[in-house]
């Protein structure tokens, strides 16, 4: 009698145990994914505002620099970024670069006539090319 109920006891077979780790596998994965593509749209979202804060930065040494008569603002050639003193200096310089996670921030400042055209670039964090922020100040002079 007790080798006959032995018999009968059947335990899970092996197609059994490699469908549960196959929806296991897809749950993790799923999840998984879900995590990472969140954690990428929170990073870019704060690397823009850090961007956006410089650029904004720039832009309001710009309007002050512009009521400084002794501004060299409409006289810089190229690509130029501001000093808190208003000084514009080249946009090789250091007050161009800011540091950051990756390889930080460029910020430069170009004239067309009396708009001033204000651009923050850095990496996408996924290392597909360069974001963008930009911001266009006109002066009536």
């Amino acid at each position: 009698m007790i080798r006959l109920k032995a018999l009968r006891q059947r335990g899970d077979t092996i197609v059994e145990v490699l469908i549960a780790i196959a929806v296991i596998s897809l749950i993790l994965g799923g999840a998984y994914a879900s995590s990472r593509k969140s954690l990428q749209t929170t990073r870019s979202s704060q690397e823009r505002g850090e961007v956006t804060k410089y650029v904004e930065q720039q832009v309001e040494l710009l309007k002050s620099a512009v009521k400084n008569p002794s501004s060299n603002v409409f006289t810089m050639p190229g690509s130029f970024c501001l000093d808190s003193n208003l000084i514009a200096q080249g946009a090789s310089n250091a007050i161009c670069r800011k540091s950051g996670p990756g390889s930080g921030y460029a910020l430069s400042i170009t004239r067309n006539a009396s708009t001033f055209t204000v651009t923050g670039t850095w990496d996408k964090i996924d290392g597909s090319g360069s974001n963008q922020v930009q911001i266009v100040y006109r002066t009536y002079q």
